[in-house]
């Protein structure tokens, strides 16, 4: 099936973290809209149907993957996240497991593997997949390649062109 998503997310630029986010999720004949605000004085995320109260600034997926560029990536460092993502919070470790080469439609790049897992031992992603991040080995640290498998195959986001 096809996956028509769409993510906008609003970030904090000191730290990444969570102002607005707005899912419009096609996935097949499974659609969902989901609209949330961090209220950071009230420490609350504000949802279409409900408000969680939270204690630490929250991340979404993608505004962790900006959050890790800015961070001196070193393997067998861990980086903690409070992830919201369609409602639901979770506690993510972010593990940095190794060295690799990729290739990429624009070179072959010395990159920098991590990986997210649940605290509470659940799976990070939905579909009770796994997912590695690829960031190049250099001071700007892009994310080139992004792999997540899940219950039936795999999806790869790859980085096809870089624009300076």
């Amino acid at each position: 099936y096809k996956i028509r998503d769409k993510i906008s997310v609003k970030m904090s630029s000191d730290d990444f973290s969570l102002i607005e986010v707005t899912n419009d999720i096609h996935e097949g004949k499974y659609k969902k809209k989901h609209h949330a605000i961090f209220d950071s004085n009230q420490m609350k995320i504000i949802s279409d149907k409900k408000y969680l109260e939270v204690n630490n600034k929250v991340h979404t997926p993608l505004s962790s993957i900006f959050s890790l560029q800015s961070q001196k990536l070193k393997k067998n460092d861990t980086y903690k996240y409070n992830i919201y993502n369609l409602g639901k919070l979770k506690e993510v470790n972010i593990s940095v497991l190794e060295k690799e080469k990729i290739k990429t439609p624009f070179g072959s790049y010395q990159s920098i593997v991590v990986s997210p897992k649940s605290i509470d031992g659940t799976h990070a992603i939905s579909n009770k997949g796994d997912m590695k991040i690829w960031f190049s080995d250099d001071e700007k640290q892009i994310p080139l390649k992004i792999e997540i498998k899940i219950k039936h195959g795999s999806i790869s986001l790859l980085l096809e062109s870089i624009e300076q």
